[in-house]
């Protein structure tokens, strides 16, 4: 019986190891790599539970190790101040979309940024406030225009990758602005032929 709760166990931690494999292999390019921490915590004290049947103190010693790699690989940046304010942010997307002639309509956003987050909601609701309706975020491969705004400066954007860049398709850049910290970009989609 003692073999038979054991194997669970280690199967069960297994499988486990396995689906934070797998997930984070399936999901490399739409992922944000802090969505994997509920999985990565599970793994951990699996992990512990398991050696905790051995000895106490190395559970201890093993708990406080991984407490303290996962506490420092927590992407503290995130909960930051924000760069600027939103009078601020909203006052540049107004001069952005004024220089780049931005259409009312039919066209979508991808922000390109280090952490992530290529939807930029927050871009959204600044161009839902200025009277601009972008199109849902489901909607990539059905509007006209792309506005791509880069947080990380200047970009090459032939080279760019994600699966929003490929449900838009091949696409001609009409403008470039940069305002503030941020390069604006207004892509239009080719026609096909």
């Amino acid at each position: 019986m003692r073999i038979k709760k054991t194997y669970n166990i280690w199967f069960r931690y297994l499988s486990n190891f396995t689906i934070v494999i797998i997930f984070a292999i399936v999901f490399r390019f739409q992922t944000v790599y802090y969505y994997l921490f509920p999985l990565v915590i599970y793994s951990q004290v699996t992990l512990i539970y398991l050696l905790s049947k051995m000895k106490l103190y190395i559970s201890l010693i093993l708990l406080t190790v991984f407490m303290f790699l996962t506490l420092s690989q927590f992407p503290k940046d995130l909960y930051r101040k924000s760069a600027d304010s939103f009078p601020v942010m909203l006052e540049q997307a107004r001069k952005a979309s004024s220089q780049l002639d931005l259409p009312r309509n039919n066209f979508n956003i991808i922000i390109l940024r280090e952490q992530g987050g290529i939807l930029g909601y927050e871009y959204r609701y600044l161009m839902r406030v200025l009277g601009y309706r972008a199109d849902d975020e489901f909607s990539y491969q059905l509007s006209k225009y792309l506005l791509s705004i880069s947080e990380k400066g200047e970009i090459n954007w032939q080279r760019e990758n994600s699966w929003e860049l490929d449900q838009f398709g091949k696409k001609t850049l009409l403008k470039k602005h940069s305002e503030g910290k941020s390069i604006w970009y207004l892509f239009k989609k080719n026609e096909i032929n």
